[in-house]
């Protein structure tokens, strides 16, 4: 049994390759956006720690840049907090430290197609180091979901 490939005149190679690679890009973003929303909604739900002022779960999110570009980004919403300041002290500005460290990190990434977790608090690496989860159990479901994603599209051209 042999292969035999039969191309018509005026049939632009060229073309017809970016046009698959533009339908492939367009399937791995869709799916790349559903896991990024997947892996922040897994990630602000954990329980491992305590979080009473919210910052630190308000400063979990995620990015998504395409050769540079930001293609799409969380919100990074203030969440509420569990307790109430009754110093005036606290700052609940997570959200905002969860966006400009996710825009910081999205900025140098300038080739591929690179999706991102981060928590913005400079205090989130502490609170891991002390054996609680904050954004690294992440990883393992990040892998599984993108691998998964990658199957299916595979299996679907």
């Amino acid at each position: 049994m042999g292969v035999r490939v039969v191309v018509e005149q005026g049939f632009d190679a060229a073309s017809f390759v970016d046009n698959v690679k533009a339908d492939l890009e367009i399937q791995i973003l869709r799916e790349m956006r559903g896991i990024r929303m997947d892996l922040v909604n897994e990630c602000r739900g954990y329980n491992t720690y305590q979080d009473q002022t919210t910052n630190l779960r308000s400063s979990i999110g995620g990015f998504i840049v395409v050769d540079g570009v930001i293609d799409s980004m969380s919100e990074f919403e203030q969440l509420p907090p569990k307790l109430k300041d009754t110093t005036g002290k606290v700052e609940y500005n997570g959200g905002e430290r969860g966006r400009a460290y996710a825009e910081e990190l999205a900025a140098n990434e300038t080739q591929n197609i690179v999706l991102g977790i981060v928590a913005g608090m400079q205090y989130a690496q502490a609170v891991e180091s002390k054996g609680y989860d904050v954004i690294s159990g992440s990883t393992i479901l990040s892998e599984r979901l993108i691998k998964e994603a990658l199957k299916d599209i595979a299996e679907n051209e």
